[in-house]
């Protein structure tokens, strides 16, 4: 079911828009993007998972410090298998927050387009 795009805005505060720029062992595509609210909550997906977990706390850092960055975030052997993943991962993503998102670009992350 898709989300309430207005109501998620309303509710949620700072966003930050991640970006996949690559991934080892196809985390997902690059280019694949997320928009990660205040309120913890997500919209759209880089992949799943832990590392997904790892790309929503990397975005609540810099939400919290309201700057761009790219950061290279690497999943051990260890938590993967604690995950039920094979190998471990490592992405490098850019991370922007933002006040106002591009509607056309909430509709894609909301109905998966």
């Amino acid at each position: 079911m898709p989300l309430n795009i207005h109501r998620i805005m309303g509710e949620t505060g700072q966003t930050a828009m991640v970006t996949l720029v690559e991934a080892e062992k196809a985390v997902g595509p690059p280019g694949a993007k997320m928009a990660v609210f205040e309120n913890r909550r997500c919209l759209g997906t880089i992949g799943r998972g832990a590392a997904e977990s790892m790309v929503r706390e990397a975005a609540l850092q810099a939400i919290a410090v309201d700057r761009p960055r790219m950061q290279k975030l690497s999943l051990d052997a260890g938590r993967a298998a604690a995950e039920g993943m094979v190998c471990g991962r490592d992405l490098e993503i850019f991370i922007e927050p933002v006040s106002i998102l591009d509607n056309k670009l909430l509709k894609e992350l909301n109905t998966g387009a």
